[in-house]
């Protein structure tokens, strides 16, 4: 068993010295020769045909779509089995997690049919060219993309710190003073850190989707404004 061990440790030793380096090298040949390839003048063939520019739109939205609701569906799953009720802790089971997933990509895939049959190739861009259309997708998008998500990820974070705080209000160990201060403190840290990462997360969330949501204000305000000229 020893022997066994040291070989591990010394095949983990020369992979680590000898097979990092040559991942590290041919990564940064296959980088480069993407970056040599897409730097290249290609036909963008979303602005060639129209079903590709519908087509690329609907696969790429709804997977981030999905993304953004599995996200939710994720802080809501630790909202259920940390609470306290024997009820909402029965929700926090696999079938209920298959099916949540199932119907939710489903939903998604049926709900973006219309928003990509809206868009039209014009110009050699392929966007929602009707201002009604591009309106009522962006009031979509930023309720969907930019306000639903963030709001649902602080209210089931904000409940799930509740419920290890109710948890451990109730779990009174039998240890002196220094040892129950000291683990007190530990769990205080733990509350901290969590907080920390909900707000990194939601922080992070709002940054990677604000640009987009003010581009299609934008666009909407001077797709009016050249109507109007």
């Amino acid at each position: 068993m020893t022997t066994s061990v040291s070989d591990l440790s010394f095949i983990q030793q020369m992979l680590t010295r000898y097979g990092m380096s040559t991942y590290v090298a041919f990564g940064n040949l296959g980088n480069l020769l993407a970056i040599a390839t897409f730097c290249q003048d290609h036909v963008d063939i979303s602005t060639q045909s129209i079903i590709f520019c519908q087509l690329q739109f609907y696969v790429r939205h709804a997977f981030f779509q999905m993304m953004r609701t599995y996200k939710v569906l994720a802080c809501m799953d630790r909202f259920t089995i940390s609470s306290m009720s024997v009820r909402i802790r029965s929700l926090n089971a696999y079938k209920m997690a298959i099916y949540l997933i199932i119907t939710s990509s489903l939903f998604w895939l049926l709900a973006l049919i219309f928003f990509s049959y809206a868009r039209t190739i014009q110009n050699g861009s392929c966007n929602i060219q009707n201002v009604t259309y591009l309106m009522v997708y962006t009031i979509y998008y930023m309720i969907s993309a930019g306000l639903f998500p963030p709001l649902l990820i602080v209210f089931f974070n904000t409940l799930l710190i509740q419920n290890l705080k109710g948890l451990r209000s109730r779990i009174q160990p039998i240890r002196d003073n220094a040892e129950i201060k000291q683990s007190n403190n530990m769990l205080r840290k733990c509350d901290r850190d969590l907080m920390k990462m909900i707000f990194v997360e939601v922080m992070i969330y709002v940054v990677s989707t604000l640009p987009f949501s003010i581009y299609l204000i934008y666009k909407i305000i001077t797709d009016i404004v050249i109507q109007q000229v």
